[in-house]
């Protein structure tokens, strides 16, 4: 899911944790239900037969991955706990 955002691809997923924190159901994809192979069949028509709304949810899904899955910034928060541990400052 993060890398077809990140390449501005529309996304369609279930609603399973992890899923749901990476997909903004109707802005950056579509969440369907688990199991439910008919919602998955709809969803996936309604992007292959709306290229404008399959367009926006690419582009919002490539600015939220972006803003919030980059690897750098996630680094970088990981790297300032363990320099508080060591009391040390944080690095901006």
């Amino acid at each position: 899911m993060l890398e077809a955002s990140a390449m501005g691809v529309p996304v369609v997923t279930t609603n399973v944790r992890g899923c749901r924190e990476a997909v903004e159901d109707g802005k950056t994809g579509i969440i369907v239900p688990v199991r439910d192979s008919s919602c998955l069949a709809e969803a996936i028509q309604t992007i292959l037969t709306d290229p404008d709304l399959a367009r926006r949810m690419g582009e919002a899904g490539r600015r939220k991955a972006l803003a919030e899955f980059d690897e750098r910034l996630k680094f970088r928060v990981i790297r300032n706990a363990y320099l508080k541990m060591l009391g040390m400052p944080p690095e901006v």
